[in-house]
């Protein structure tokens, strides 16, 4: 009778380890979770290989939405058209320029938005992005005005905070925060499958060496499964730790890379077109003033009209300081003079660029 217990549990121990080894095996290969950057790219890429597809068969606008693509259409500036499937027709074109794509953050979502023109209409087709991970960048700017203190800032990470630009006084200044959604976790799925393939490869192992076979026989089937169980469990807590500071990191990447986008044709275009219009003889003639100094107004106008979109890219900071104004430095407590104080920062710490307007500086060394 015993030994007939002995053989049923063998049996049933290995059955059970070869289900866990196909699952196991099949649910890696199928269901691998991708790590951030590549969830965001496949959604990405997939909405603008719908949304193109659509473009190229609709003869109007309602055949969009019979492929659950989200339109608004504009004849200057007023919307004409839209379907069931739009949300925020004034917040999407505010956020996307003509011509171009992009990822909108919205209430309902992110999305992918691809602007185009067909006839006299301004067109916006756009798809949810059905990502794991929710993408969130915050800029906070003022408009672009000459003579301006621009700041493209460094950041500190943590995990609970999430990654966040404060000011010493607890103030937020911008944040780039990528945070899961609820629902499926990928690093528990994972974890999941990675038990079962520990299980099922400490349980073959058992199997095969004779002082676990001796072992198994002597204290029985029951202990042997709970001894694998308990060090599969050890292993898939551990491969867990390090999956997600492998996580951490390429979020802290993702993050650091939405907070530092430069764009080093628009800094070079930048600083040669000031030498340009210096050198313009007719439009000198036009502006230049008695002391041969081109008017600063018209150079920023100019640069503002030009380069506005660009700028729109970089956080950029304008600090006024009032005649004479005083202010109080943290945590040290001394007073001094608000325009000397910046001037002094500005000079002894700022990192320049090619442009002589830009350059970069850490918000930490601001007080």
């Amino acid at each position: 009778m015993n030994t007939k217990r002995k053989t049923w549990g063998w049996i049933i121990l290995g059955f059970a380890l070869l289900v866990l080894l196909v699952t196991g095996a099949g649910a890696y290969f199928l269901s691998q979770p991708r790590i951030t950057a590549r969830l965001v790219q496949h959604s990405v890429k997939k909405a603008q290989n719908e949304i193109e597809a659509v473009m190229a068969t609709a003869t109007d606008f309602t055949e969009y939405e019979n492929h659950n693509v989200g339109i608004y259409a504009f004849i200057n500036d007023s919307l004409v058209f839209w379907n069931n499937n739009a949300v925020g027709p004034k917040l999407i074109k505010r956020k996307v320029k003509a011509d171009c794509d992009t990822i909108c953050n919205l209430l309902t979502g992110d999305y992918y938005v691809k602007s185009f023109e067909k006839g006299p209409f301004q067109c916006y087709a756009f798809k949810i992005l059905n990502t794991t991970y929710k993408l969130e960048n915050k800029y906070f700017r003022n408009r672009f005005v000459a003579n301006n203190l621009v700041v493209n800032n460094k950041i500190i990470f943590g995990e609970k905070e999430g990654y966040e630009i404060v000011s010493k006084e607890g103030k937020l200044l911008a944040k780039a925060k990528i945070e899961q959604r609820k629902g499926i976790d990928p690093l528990y799925k994972k974890g999941l499958i990675i038990f079962e393939c520990i299980l099922a490869l400490i349980g073959l192992a058992l199997l095969l060496t004779k002082r676990s076979e001796k072992s198994i026989k002597k204290n029985g089937v029951e202990k042997g499964l709970a001894l694998i169980i308990i060090l599969a469990i050890g292993l898939t807590y551990l491969y867990n730790a390090i999956q997600t500071k492998r996580e951490n990191q390429e979020m802290v990447k993702m993050a650091q890379s939405l907070l530092e986008k430069r764009d080093i044709q628009f800094e070079t275009s930048y600083s040669q077109f000031e030498k340009q219009l210096k050198a313009d003889t007719n439009l000198r003639d036009m502006v230049f003033d008695q002391s041969n100094v081109l008017n600063d107004v018209i150079l920023g106008y100019c640069k503002e009209l030009l380069f506005d979109d660009n700028m729109k890219e970089y956080i950029t900071t304008v600090t006024l300081c009032e005649p004479n104004e005083e202010i109080t430095i943290q945590p040290e407590g001394y007073i001094a003079e608000c325009e000397t104080y910046f001037n002094e920062k500005i000079s002894n710490e700022k990192q320049t660029r090619v442009a002589s307007e830009l350059y970069v500086m850490d918000y930490y060394t601001l007080d």
